[in-house]
């Protein structure tokens, strides 16, 4: 993680996201969803609590999360859409599992075959759209 083992509040359950292993936005990050500049602007929350996006992790080490609104629910979307996603959120979770002993710079966390979205472009929508940051209430940044 960027100079720090330890997040922001989960937008979904209000417990605290301890580490990077655990954060929905890393993973993003990872995945090349977000721009870097991302990791300090948007909200976070723990994968498992995001089962739009975790039911994607298909790995022995993460018990499987099954996603039931139907517009989001990966057993009622294209199986070869379905494989692709897996495969891109799986390796993306185990290389975030990896990070924390891994030495990298924060802008080497992406995988290699991905780039992240240029920050001008993905902060181009209407300041409405994005989500707020949870802010930490002990009043600390995080860089």
């Amino acid at each position: 993680m960027a100079r720090c083992d330890s997040g922001y509040f989960c937008e979904t359950c209000g417990l605290y996201v301890e580490s990077v292993i655990e954060s929905e936005l890393y993973l993003r990050y990872v995945m090349g969803e977000i721009p870097t500049e991302g990791l300090l602007t948007l909200p976070d929350r723990h994968i498992r609590c995001n089962a739009a996006l975790a039911q994607y992790i298909v790995h022995e080490d993460f018990p499987p999360i099954v996603e039931d609104r139907p517009e989001h629910d990966k057993r009622r979307l294209d199986p070869a859409w379905v494989r692709d996603r897996e495969d891109l959120v799986t390796r993306a979770w185990v290389r975030l599992r990896s990070l924390p002993a891994s030495g990298l710079d924060v802008r080497d966390y992406p995988l290699p075959d991905v780039k992240p979205p240029d920050a001008a472009a993905f902060f181009a929508a209407p300041a409405e759209a994005l989500p707020a940051k949870t802010p930490d209430p002990e009043g600390r940044i995080f860089f």
